[in-house]
């Protein structure tokens, strides 16, 4: 017998062609050959002993006529899981580029845009109707800053002349598109704003914590809108804002300059941290709180704060480790069921009851099929096999990192391993977790800022510097309580601007540097100085992947190399992985 030729391209992408399309059929188990048998993996396997087999009137030995398995089963079978994950994989591809990231307008935002661009078009077409609109607007402006003049006049002797009454003037906004020497006021926010107002959409929802705005004063207006004139307050409101940027900045310095004594006296001694550390890690004060787990991200390097620490140990739920790791391996099984009793097998993995339920009626639709209730038995088994000791790669790389100390490293993950029954009782309850885990993030900060060396000089400029902002943003936000209300678009306007100001008076921040400054704050800033936080890049591949690692599979960790030209696929299969194995097989389980 000769020997065989290599496929020529058109050969392999013929066969390439047919390979898929019979893995398509396998993978989705809808399909009968006109034999009436299954077209299945065994079928299939048969079909290509037969046609790939030696000429049938060769001699067959004793044991080669006792029938037997295909040779081909275990390659068809890799085929069929081959081609499920690829129709997976497409679902998810299709879904993933259909999100779209839009930074246009809504439709009701683009209607609305259309009003207040027509109302800016009636004013501009005629002469007179845009001389007295920039009359009134100019007059109503300089009104604005004549009733601030004694604070504006107070901070140009402050700023020695930085800033100037005479130039606050232009910092007051335009409507009009054609006048390039003046700044123009953003009618996208303006827009935005009053799409909510007119209840053409719903506002966006925000953190705990939203940043009372001018925009969020016009969502929330229970009056009727009226574009012109709302327009025109908007833009005076952003000039006083622009105003108040200045001012600021000017506080900011004014702070720093009489922080900068004090701060040297109190940085040149001995820094009792200790007594300022324990107030703050005991605190439940929600700004302590938040400031600590903030902290802990970017000392350690992490996304996860403490708690998260803990609900990444204790991992998926054990029946829901299993079921899904039982549903990968037993793929040829799940093909062989209806297509409704797979997908209840998928969707109950989550829940052992309803799994449970799923199983008893697939078992009693096998009971006279005793090939298939032989693969339903195994599947069975593997589902709900019992808990076994197994070694967590997770903890130990928590341990690498610096989170967890070496006592907590050989409790939870000795060289025999665990059972997940015994590492639930070794890892204890959330709340002792994490006192021993902030316990040890203290003594770490200590050691760190020990160990930390830096000109004192710097030390004391960067402390004043974080603290002098720290409170002037605490002046901002009562400054804007005061004016931001509904008054600034009442008939007519109430703007409260000289009001809000009185809290920037000169006198005032010299008298607030001049108190002693909380102890907590001053560790704050001191901390945030003196320990340059550790560089969070790390290498990875793609911003997903960084993601993926750094919160649940952290053992890929960091990636070394130059990738040329990552594709949406790369990055897709590398992110996947990550994922089937921080879902599919936790390394926690």
């Amino acid at each position: 017998m000769g020997a065989l030729r290599p496929a020529t391209t058109q050969e392999l992408k013929k066969f390439r062609e047919v390979r898929d399309r019979i893995c398509t059929a396998l993978a989705r188990g809808d399909l009968r050959l006109k034999s009436g048998d299954t077209f299945d993996v065994k079928s299939v396997a048969k079909r290509l002993d037969q046609k790939l087999s030696p000429p049938v009137n060769r001699p067959k030995r004793v044991d080669e006529a006792i029938p037997k398995e295909s040779e081909y089963v275990d390659y068809v079978k890799k085929l069929q899981l081959r081609q499920l994950s690829l129709l997976e994989l497409q679902s998810f591809r299709q879904k993933w580029e259909s999100v779209e990231l839009s930074i246009d307008l809504t439709p009701a935002e683009k209607l609305v845009r259309d009003w207040v661009n027509q109302s800016i078009d009636t004013l501009a077409k005629c002469d007179v109707t845009r001389f007295n609109y920039n009359e009134g607007y100019d007059a109503e402006c300089e009104k604005v800053i004549d009733s601030i003049k004694p604070q504006l006049e107070e901070w140009q002797i402050q700023s020695k002349n930085r800033l100037s009454v005479e130039n606050f003037r232009t910092d007051f906004p335009t409507i009009f598109s054609d006048e390039p020497s003046k700044p123009r006021v953003d009618l996208t926010k303006f827009v935005k704003a009053e799409t909510v107002h007119f209840g053409k959409q719903s506002a966006i929802e925000e953190s705990r914590h939203p940043i009372l705005t001018v925009e969020k004063v016009i969502q929330n207006l229970s009056t009727a809108p009226r574009l012109g004139s709302e327009l025109h307050n908007y833009s005076i409101v952003k000039g006083f804002e622009k105003i108040l940027e200045k001012i600021y900045q000017e506080a900011c310095r004014l702070f720093m300059e009489q922080l900068i004594g004090p701060l040297s006296l109190v940085l040149a001694k001995p820094l009792q941290l200790k007594t300022s550390l324990e107030s703050i890690f005991e605190s439940v004060k929600e700004e302590d709180v938040a400031w600590r787990e903030k902290l802990f991200q970017d000392f350690y390097v992490t996304l996860a704060n403490p708690a998260m620490v803990f609900e990444q140990l204790k991992g998926l739920p054990e029946d829901e480790i299993r079921i899904r790791s039982a549903l990968r391996n037993h793929v040829d099984f799940l093909a062989s069921l209806p297509v409704k009793q797979r997908n209840g097998l998928q969707q109950a993995s989550s829940d052992p009851s309803q799994f449970a339920k799923q199983l008893a009626e697939i078992e009693d639709h096998l009971k006279n099929q005793r090939a298939n209730l032989r693969l339903f038995l195994n599947f069975r088994t593997e589902a709900t096999i019992l808990d076994v000791p197994v070694k967590r790669p997770f903890v130990e790389h928590l341990y690498n990192q610096g989170i967890i100390d070496e006592t907590t490293l050989t409790k939870l993950n000795p060289p025999d391993g665990l059972s997940r029954g015994n590492y639930l009782k070794a890892l204890g309850t959330q709340e002792e977790f994490n006192r021993g885990l902030m316990k040890k993030f203290q003594h770490d900060l200590l050691d760190a800022l020990a160990a930390s060396k830096g000109k004192q000089e710097r030390v004391v400029a960067h402390t004043a510097r974080l603290l002098a902002r720290s409170q002037v943003e605490q002046l901002e936000i009562q400054a804007k309580s005061i004016y931001l209300t509904p008054d600034l678009f009442a008939t007519p306007p109430s703007f409260k601007f000289d009001k809000a100001l009185e809290i920037f008076r000169p006198g005032n921040i010299e008298e607030i540097a001049k108190s002693p400054q909380d102890a907590k704050m001053l560790a704050k800033a001191y901390i945030q100085v003196c320990l340059p936080m550790k560089n969070s890049h790390g290498g990875y591949k793609s911003g997903i992947d960084r993601f993926l690692t750094r919160i649940k599979i952290p053992q890929s960790g960091y990636h070394s190399g130059k990738q040329s030209g990552p594709t949406f696929l790369k990055d897709f299969i590398s992110s996947s992985q990550l994922i089937n194995r921080g879902f599919i097989f936790p390394r926690q389980s």
